[in-house]
């Protein structure tokens, strides 16, 4: 289980579909359009909305559980995306506790038609150690400077302007159903290359036709698998993942199953949406800065 306990497998799934594979809007639409107050249309209708997912493999059932939710930031265009994952049972022992954490503050800006990173930062905690990445975003969401901190202290790097819009994999997210990187319809394959990372990863995702969705679409799902979305890997993906990933989706674009073919050491893994909700606080006073103190950190 070693290759699923270093980053976890939704994570996994995040970084490998971006966007599509577990957390997509409660809502139907083939992209989003500007409602009368330049907001994306349907953004009420899942901000303040919690999904949680289950992760299984043939060795271990439900070794690890996540949740994904989006909060607004009251009197802005401003919203939290956060994604917390854990190991538990037998294997939460042996990794020692491990918990992912990533979060995303994002702006809405409707003269260019997608959410704009402000920051972004991505924990991975064990009992007695932990270790964070944030990457505080300039320019319009064009450069940025990476922070690694550590019980050991912290360094940084800068990056510069690149000309062109950059995002992490949350904000990819929510660019992706806003229909930035086109339509949400099935046949469409989508390309996104301008993912903030040290080493370049393109990443293509497609949304099955619908005579390929029917041809693998189990039978006893038939009244709720809508929508099979599929991204494929050139190469190996943190540090455990390579291959295919494939996402089935409802009728409203909810993610209600992903599978990977190719974990290390375990082969398939697959999560399952287990539960919804509605947050006790679906609006937050006020933005929350960076975390860039030096102590482990939770939302």
């Amino acid at each position: 289980m070693v290759g699923v306990h270093r980053r976890g497998f939704l994570g996994i799934l995040v970084r490998g579909l971006a966007a599509g594979g577990l957390a997509s809007a409660l809502r139907p639409c083939q992209g989003w359009a500007a409602s009368q107050d330049g907001l994306p249309q349907g953004l009420g209708s899942w901000v303040g909305q919690a999904l949680e997912y289950k992760v299984s493999c043939s060795l271990v059932e439900d070794f690890a559980e996540g949740q994904i939710w989006v909060q607004g930031i009251s009197s802005s265009r401003k919203y939290l995306a956060v994604m917390k994952t854990r190991l538990q049972g037998i294997v939460g022992v042996l990794a020692l506790q491990r918990t992912d954490l990533l979060a995303s503050l994002v702006e809405w800006e409707p003269d260019r038609g997608r959410f704009v990173p402000l920051w972004h930062a991505d924990q991975v905690a064990r009992q007695g150690s932990w270790r964070r990445k944030v990457l505080v975003f300039e320019a319009r969401g064009e450069a940025y400077t990476e922070h690694k901190l550590g019980p050991d202290g912290s360094r940084k790097r800068k990056v510069p302007q690149q000309g062109r819009p950059l995002d992490d994999p949350l904000s990819a997210f929510l660019n992706w159903r806003a229909g930035v990187y086109g339509p949400l319809k099935p046949g469409q394959t989508f390309l996104i290359d301008n993912l903030a990372r040290k080493d370049p990863l393109a990443l293509r995702l497609r949304v099955a036709t619908e005579e390929e969705a029917r041809s693998k679409r189990p039978g006893s799902q038939s009244d709720q698998w809508a929508f099979l979305l599929q991204a494929d890997l050139d190469r190996e993906l943190a540090e455990s993942l390579r291959g295919s990933l494939e996402g089935w989706l409802d009728t409203q674009w909810v993610p209600l199953y992903a599978r990977a073919n190719n974990v290390r050491l375990v082969g398939e893994v697959w999560a399952r949406l287990s539960g919804r909700w509605r947050l006790l606080e679906p609006e937050l006073a006020r933005a929350p800065e960076p975390p860039l103190e030096g102590s482990r950190w939770n939302v």
